[in-house]
């Protein structure tokens, strides 16, 4: 038997399938379609509550339990962001985009006595959206700031609102947390504040209350861009900001990208076989 009849056959039949299965595959679109929920059993095992994290005062008396959500919301993601050298911006609050600290960010505080194991919950503002530093050892060995003061008494904090980031302060006797009035918070890079030697004082960094409004990016752009490689170092995209050259994939450079003439840039379809 003709083996291009056989491939032939073959190719008629799956085409066959696939137009046959075609109408099914279409499901109507309407304007006012919204986002769907999964059943209510999918649901509530989504939802289901983490196992709270722990941070353990200075003075080794107290635990302070965090309460967080698995997952961020449409709303979070939604928000605006500005790339900056590898960092992801949100201009509005002036701190990261998603300011969740793990998953879809941290929404209760509890503080626990370790002799005793007595509870204490908390008190937040509505729809938290807590922020705070982990301290220990980071980068080669340098030290991090920590939202614990070193003496175990108070527990400072960020929570990031619809329009602003706002500074909070967790008195641990007492278990009552207390917001900074008048200061705004940037944490778009750096530490947010940390406990000066006296841990009464906090140095923080704010935002200027006499800043103006940030620039408008213009509609139209002055002209194109150029990169051009004369033998001198030049940028290089991050791959988060990598252009896309056609509707469906992406181009990656593979590095190094210029070739030793300078005349010739290597580029990858991650889609090619």
């Amino acid at each position: 038997m003709n083996v291009s009849k056989i491939r032939t056959a073959a190719m008629m039949r799956w085409l066959s399938t696939s137009i046959s299965l075609l109408p099914v595959l279409i499901l109507p679109v309407s304007a006012d379609t919204v986002y769907q929920k999964p059943p209510k059993a999918v649901l509530d095992i989504l939802s289901a509550p983490e196992a709270p994290q722990v941070s353990v005062s200075p003075t080794r008396d107290r635990i302070l339990l965090i309460e967080s959500v698995r997952y961020p919301s449409i709303a979070d993601l939604a928000q605006p962001m500005l790339r900056l050298a590898g960092l992801r911006i949100n201009p509005i609050t002036n701190g990261m985009h998603r300011s969740g600290q793990r998953g879809g960010g941290v929404i209760g505080l509890t503080l626990m006595k370790i002799s005793d194991g007595s509870t204490v919950k908390v008190t937040l503002p509505p729809n938290p959206a807590i922020g705070l530093l982990a301290g220990g050892t980071g980068f080669r060995g340098m030290s991090r700031a920590s939202s614990w003061s070193a003496d175990g008494k108070y527990v400072a904090f960020t929570n990031t609102t619809a329009s602003g980031i706002e500074l909070w302060v967790l008195d641990a006797n007492a278990g009552k947390a207390q917001k900074v009035q008048g200061i705004a918070i940037n944490s778009a890079y750096g530490e947010a504040f940390q406990w000066m030697p006296d841990q009464r004082t906090l140095l923080i960094q704010a935002i200027p209350a006499g800043r103006g409004k940030a620039p408008e990016e213009p509609r139209v752009p002055k002209g194109p861009t150029i990169q051009e490689n004369v033998g001198k170092k030049a940028p290089v995209w991050a791959r988060a900001a990598l252009p896309r050259v056609t509707g469906r994939f992406w181009i990656n450079l593979i590095w190094p990208p210029w070739s030793q003439s300078g005349s010739i840039v290597a580029l990858k379809n991650p889609m090619s076989r």
